[in-house]
């Protein structure tokens, strides 16, 4: 009988030991972007969807700021990550002058950033959301070389 009562209470703390432990992350965890960099692979809608933007346009996450490509020149801004919000602070970015499909690349690029963006992760890539509902996805940078 002891021994019973002995193995009951083992299975009882081995139960609640499982219930407590951490849940997998999903894709309602708060995301960490903190030193990840990413490569545009491609957007649901605008000028983003053009051949030219998958590849060129790229995004990587300091503490704070972020920097990248926007297809023809280099930019950076502070950023925000509130929950599952990220929201840009006004792009800086050098003065090459892309008069080509580059430069409406870069332009739709910049214009996203404009504004707040949902993020999520789907697989290994990062999905961006923009307040009317496109969607642009995101490659890690290590997967686009």
């Amino acid at each position: 009988m002891r021994a019973s009562l002995a193995r009951l209470a083992l299975l009882a703390s081995s139960l609640a030991m499982t219930a407590c432990a951490a849940a997998p992350e999903d894709d309602n965890t708060p995301l960490a972007l903190a030193d990840s960099a990413w490569t545009l692979a491609g957007a649901s809608a605008g000028p983003m969807m053009k051949g030219g933007a998958s590849g060129t346009v790229t995004l990587a996450f300091a503490a704070d700021r972020i920097s990248g490509s926007g297809g023809c020149n280099r930019y950076q801004a502070t950023y925000t990550l509130a929950g599952n919000t990220l929201t840009v602070g006004p792009v800086g970015a050098t003065k090459i002058g892309c008069q080509d499909e580059r430069g409406e690349i870069e332009r739709g690029w910049f214009s996203v950033l404009g504004g707040p963006l949902t993020v999520t992760r789907a697989g290994d890539r990062l999905v961006l959301r923009d307040a009317v509902g496109v969607t642009y996805s995101l490659l890690p940078a290590s997967a686009e070389k």
